[in-house]
């Protein structure tokens, strides 16, 4: 299961039909349509607030970056609330 947080991404990978403007992706985008289709894999919406990999990856509020911390088991010994 993947958690996504791209609505275009999971509707792209579920589509079987191929659209003018997806033609630009490669061999990685077909893989991961084929494992869709035969329910290999399944793609899960995950709201922007709630995306893990945020933390990793961009600068987040104070409230969303302790958020995204206390649920990957982080705690900050320096943070008084």
């Amino acid at each position: 299961m993947f958690f996504c947080d791209n609505q275009s991404a999971i509707q792209l990978a579920s589509n079987p039909f191929s659209h003018e403007h997806s033609k630009h992706i490669d061999i990685d985008y077909h893989f991961i349509r084929e494992n869709v289709n035969s329910g290999f894999l399944r793609l899960v919406h995950v709201k922007l607030e709630y995306q893990l990999a945020d933390i990793l990856t961009k600068a987040l509020p104070q409230q969303q970056f302790h958020l995204i911390m206390s649920k990957l088991g982080i705690l900050d010994i320096y943070f008084s609330s």
